[in-house]
């Protein structure tokens, strides 16, 4: 899941890495675009938080089986994000 995530933006990048939880994303003047990724007794919980100045702050987040197909949950996350995106 970390590669389909690293690979959606040649500027994205892991800034934080724990037991439990990886923080990834990308951070420039236009705003932060964030995906946390934390692994939990049999699921996967994925947090997608954006911060701009332009259009505010918005959260979506998705549970997972810790064994689903990786390319079926960035499918679902891709499309849920394409329909909720105000941009």
């Amino acid at each position: 899941m970390l590669n389909l995530l690293l690979s959606g933006h040649t500027n994205t990048k892991i800034f934080q890495v724990t037991a439990d939880s990886v923080l990834l994303g990308i951070h420039s003047s236009g705003g932060t675009t964030l995906y946390r990724l934390l692994q939990t007794f049999g699921k996967v919980t994925i947090a997608w938080t954006v911060e701009s100045p332009i259009y505010g702050k918005h959260r979506l987040e998705w549970d997972f089986d810790e064994f689903m197909d990786q390319n079926k949950m960035m499918e679902k996350i891709m499309s849920d994000l394409k329909q909720y995106q105000p941009m």
